[in-house]
């Protein structure tokens, strides 16, 4: 789990609530994998958007990847919700799914697999942001009356990063319709 999964996991009132646990809503198998797959992408894209705009504040391909991480907070909520409703009516603690779950979830795994495949192309995707931003301030494109150091690859990587995560939130979406789940963590349930 990374540090920003881990600190949104953590209970609110500072406590450690037995029950609140991530053993207890999402226990250590099939479901916690891919919760925790899942905030990971989220991490590191959140991670590498914070870094790139400490870089180059300003350039609008970071400003581009800087509010994709607004989308993702939210997605990465809807993730969490459809985990813990899956583990609540179906537990695992293992990997594998037996054959009468697996009737009932159908294709609720692999949904949420993709999804967190799609957020780990948009981090790379942000990366590659950074990279061309950098690259192009190393160039001495950068100044006051230098072209946008984002154009060319910059947009096109950052213009990729808000499709991988359009997919994953049409995903999550669909996940969501699966399973009946609305709302986010804490909220609503069908």
């Amino acid at each position: 789990m990374g540090l920003f999964s881990w600190l949104r996991s953590r209970p609110s009132d500072g406590g450690d609530q037995r029950d609140d646990s991530l053993d207890a809503r999402l226990g250590t198998g099939l479901w916690r994998q891919h919760r925790d797959r899942f905030g990971r992408a989220v991490d590191r894209l959140y991670a590498t958007a914070v870094q790139a705009q400490k870089e180059s504040p300003g350039v609008p391909a970071v400003t581009a990847v800087v509010e994709l991480t607004h989308r993702l907070s939210e997605l990465d909520q809807r993730a969490a919700h459809i985990a813990e409703y899956a583990h609540s009516r179906w537990p695992l603690e293992g990997l594998v799914l037996p054959a009468d779950v697996r009737q009932q979830v159908g294709d609720l795994p692999e949904l949420l697999s993709r999804a967190a495949g799609k957020v780990s192309e948009a981090a790379q995707a942000a990366a590659h942001v950074r990279v061309a931003v950098r690259q192009a301030d190393n160039a001495g494109q950068s100044g006051p009356q230098a072209p946008d150091p984002a154009a060319g690859p910059a947009d096109a990587a950052a213009a990729s990063a808000a499709r991988f995560v359009d997919d994953a939130e049409a995903l999550i979406a669909d996940a969501q319709t699966r399973t009946g789940v609305r709302g986010t963590a804490g909220r609503e349930t069908p």
